[in-house]
């Protein structure tokens, strides 16, 4: 049996609350209960005086009665009528009483849905919790004047909210595409608007890539490395994924890798200072050179930004290192005539012609391949621990050079090389030039000087041709002009 909406008492019980509609039918039981008892016993008890009554009503009616008498049936017509309507009015509670309890089940669904609901979220069955929401929704719309709709609604609307913040807290976490998708589907279930869809993924990936960086520090190079490495994989997570739930590249993308490469960076930027190894500078340049190559793919390039900074840095390395070898060649040399010879002791130490046997001198040799090679120092400046010293300092800043063996940074170090080298070229003839030499310590210096210019040649050499792959050529000339003041 349908419902009739429009009957008065179905709607009188839409607009009771849920504990009121709950006690309503024991109530309506009791009434029943008790009007088919009041009926029975007026049908049982006053059946034959009814039927009496009305014969006599029937007969007074042709008789001629007084006044009072005619009064008086009236009234008892009066209270006959009135009981006929209550005894309707109770036949129409007990049918009414009759309809809801065929309905009881029907009734009974409908005030368990929010258990159910509360049940499909805590599964995570997210696409059968909103198709409820939205059916009970449409329902509250289509009859506005039941009150028992209007309460379930508003009970289940907390839970809209439980499944959104759950899906927020899902888009923090580690998620591939097809579970983004996943997640995105549920949002626009809900009629969450595009753009402020493309901020909160963009806001969640963030908060979740904080949580992979929070563990390293960028006091270290190496967690420098590991942050750089782990911006990398996340931004390229990011675009590819972003491309694919939005439309490519909308603006709000376009903010988020110029906020993240920016702070990236500035990060690496702050951290150049702390760096005193052109070993270790390469160690962080080549990563983020690696980054810029994979984003670059996306016509997102931003390499350039960062070179200059790492250049700079290198050269303050690499001429902080080779002036400190300077340094200590020049405090070896730069002595006062008595001092000489006692200096000498430590300018030439006397080295075993077994352990120089078999070693051809080359001045330039390397080891190594692919690119750029490492020089090698010869044995015969062992017996010479100022100039071996000397040849070390100027290796050491070399050797690590390989991430920046580029023609600016030869452009703007060869001059502090060249310029060193003939400085102390001159340093090497004025140390010779002393007078006050025996012609046994003369002979030691002079094959000290032979020396010297096979190390200038080295150098020269490992550097620019080496290093920088200039031609023979041309390093030959360098080489004739930085050994001019020797030769002299």
């Amino acid at each position: 049996m349908d419902l009739d909406l429009n009957d008065p008492y179905v709607q009188s019980l839409a607009s009771m609350s849920l504990s009121q509609l709950h006690s309503e039918q024991s109530s309506l039981d009791i009434k029943l209960s008790a009007s088919s008892s009041i009926l029975s016993t007026l049908s049982l008890e006053n059946y034959r005086s009814i039927l009496a009554a009305l014969d006599s009503f029937q007969y007074i009616k042709t008789l001629q009665i007084s006044p009072t008498l005619h009064t008086t049936l009236l009234s008892l017509e009066q209270n006959y009528k009135a009981f006929t309507n209550s005894a309707a009015e109770l036949q129409s509670t007990r049918e009414k009483l009759l309809t809801i309890k065929s309905q009881s089940v029907k009734l009974d669904s409908l005030l368990r849905v929010p258990d159910f609901i509360e049940s499909l979220v805590k599964s995570h069955h997210y696409d059968d919790a909103i198709e409820t929401l939205s059916h009970i929704q449409k329902l509250t719309i289509r009859y506005p004047t039941l009150q028992i709709l209007s309460e379930i609604n508003s009970i289940i609307s907390k839970y809209s909210e439980t499944i959104i913040e759950k899906l927020i807290l899902a888009l923090s976490e580690d998620t591939s595409l097809p579970k983004s998708i996943r997640i995105l589907g549920y949002f626009k279930k809900l009629k969450i608007d595009e753009s402020e869809l493309q901020l909160l993924f963009l806001q969640r990936r963030q908060v979740y890539f904080q949580s992979l960086i929070s563990n390293h520090t960028p006091q270290r190079s190496h967690d420098v490395k590991q942050i750089i490495e782990i911006t990398r994989d996340h931004l390229f997570d990011v675009i590819t994924q972003f491309n694919t739930l939005f439309p490519p590249y909308a603006p709000p993308l376009i903010s988020y890798i110029s906020h993240t490469l920016s702070t990236l960076t500035n990060l690496v930027s702050s951290h150049l200072s702390k760096i005193n190894s052109i070993n270790e500078l390469s160690g962080v340049y080549l990563p983020l050179m690696y980054f810029g190559t994979s984003v670059a793919r996306f016509s997102i390039d931003f390499r350039g930004t960062v070179v200059g900074v790492f250049f700079k840095r290198c050269c303050e390395i690499f001429c902080g290192c080779v002036e400190s070898g300077r340094e200590e060649f020049k405090i070896a040399l730069s002595t006062t005539s008595v001092e000489r010879g006692r200096n000498l002791k430590e300018f030439y130490v006397k080295v075993p012609d077994s352990l120089l046997e078999g070693n051809v001198a080359s001045g330039s040799g390397s080891v190594g391949g692919g690119g750029v090679k490492t020089v090698v120092p010869e044995m015969e400046i062992l017996s010479y621990p100022v100039f071996a010293k000397y040849y070390n300092a100027y290796l050491s800043a070399y050797n690590g050079l390989r991430g920046f063996a580029v023609k600016e940074f030869c452009d703007q170090v060869g001059g502090v090389v060249l310029d060193g080298l003939k400085s102390d070229c001159e340093l090497v003839v004025e140390f010779v030039g002393w007078d006050g030499w025996s012609d046994e310590e003369l002979d030691v210096v002079r094959r000290g000087v032979d020396v010297f210019g096979k190390v200038v040649d080295g150098l020269v050499k490992g550097f620019f041709g080496e290093v920088f792959g200039r031609s023979d050529e041309e390093v030959k000339g360098l080489i004739e002009d930085v050994r001019g003041s020797l030769v002299k």
